[in-house]
This record gives structure tokens, C-alpha cells and sequence, in this order.
């Protein structure tokens, strides 16, 4: 993430009535200054229920680069768009993992140091007895 410029990374998934109207989506991002990045490819998918009376849609999603400022006009833009179904714009997990390292399950608590017991093998009943009788005496 470069902060030099105040520009961040983002994804947008979307959901198109048309394949046609891609370019609609991304004239939308470069007009509100985005830099494009990864695109990934388009692909039809049948709705598990009706969205805006569409039983399917074509998928996509991009990355892009854009000044945090300008992201709430750009979903103004998408919004109103006849041919965007829906949308969703996030910051990509990948970078949020990278800013905040995660530590290994080993180091996340400190264990607790074992007793080391005087007896490493199994007592006998007659050893358990004499050791009972000197704790009570």
C-alpha cells in the first residue's frame, strides 16, 4: 500500500446484467482516478434467487488503487448504473493480513512448565500406601 500519494488498494466484485457492460464499470473506476490492477475473468452464474428480476449475471471482480475519498463517489456512480446489478467494494484480505502479522499458536501463551515428578515410572500399591502414610504423619 503506497501512503506517499493517499491512494489505497481496493477489490470490487460485482454482479453485470451483461458482458457488454464491463466497460461501463471500469470507465466508472479511471473516471473517479483509479489505477487498475489485477482483473480477473468474467463468468456467468446462475442466482440462487431473483436479484432486480435477474435469475443470472455475469461475475467479475478487479483490483485498483484509488484516494479513499473518492470511493464514496464512485459507489454513488455504480449505484445508480442501470447495468450493475450489485457491488462490493472491500479492501483485499490479502493486505490486511500483511499490515497486522499474526504470531504462531505456539507462541500465543506461554505454557505453563510441567512438574517433573520424583517417580518417573508407575507406583506400586505398597509404594502408594507408604507414600500416603508419610504426607498424613
Amino acid at each position: 500500500m503506497r501512503m506517499e500519494d493517499g491512494m489505497k488498494e481496493y477489490e470490487i466484485a460485482f454482479l453485470l446484467r451483461t458482458e457488454d457492460t464491463i466497460a461501463e464499470v471500469l470507465g466508472a473506476l479511471k473516471k473517479h482516478g483509479a489505477e487498475m490492477g489485477f482483473e480477473g475473468a468474467l463468468k456467468r452464474l446462475s442466482l440462487a434467487y431473483p436479484v432486480k428480476k435477474m435469475m443470472e449475471a455475469i461475475f467479475g471482480y478487479c483490483h485498483f488503487k484509488l484516494q479513499p475519498a473518492h470511493v464514496v463517489l464512485l459507489e454513488q456512480t455504480l449505484r445508480v448504473n442501470p447495468a450493475v446489478i450489485r457491488f462490493l467494494i472491500i479492501t483485499p484480505p490479502f493486505l490486511k493480513q500483511a499490515a497486522t502479522p499474526s504470531r504462531p499458536r505456539s507462541e500465543a501463551r506461554p505454557r505453563e512448565a510441567q512438574s517433573v515428578s520424583a517417580h518417573p515410572l508407575p507406583l506400586s500399591n505398597e509404594d502408594l500406601e507408604k507414600k500416603i502414610g508419610e504426607i498424613l504423619q
